[in-house]
């Protein structure tokens, strides 16, 4: 999964919104949020993409 800022994302929002039309899955990210961006049928039809991302967010060390 590829990882965009919102400033990214706002500027080039039709290509990277295309993207995710066509079925890629991207990860927006401001400050100490993330966001998931995915075709709710990538979500629905294989929950690991929705795991990993949990997965990839909860374990770290970083502090709290």
């Amino acid at each position: 999964m590829e990882k965009f800022t919102v400033e990214q994302f706002q500027k080039d929002f039709d290509n990277l919104f295309s993207r995710v039309e066509n079925g890629e899955t991207l990860i927006i990210e401001d400050d100490d949020k993330k966001f998931l961006l995915s075709p709710y049928e990538v979500i629905n039809d294989d929950l690991k993409v929705l795991d990993e991302f949990v997965k990839n967010h909860k374990n770290h060390d970083d502090a709290c």
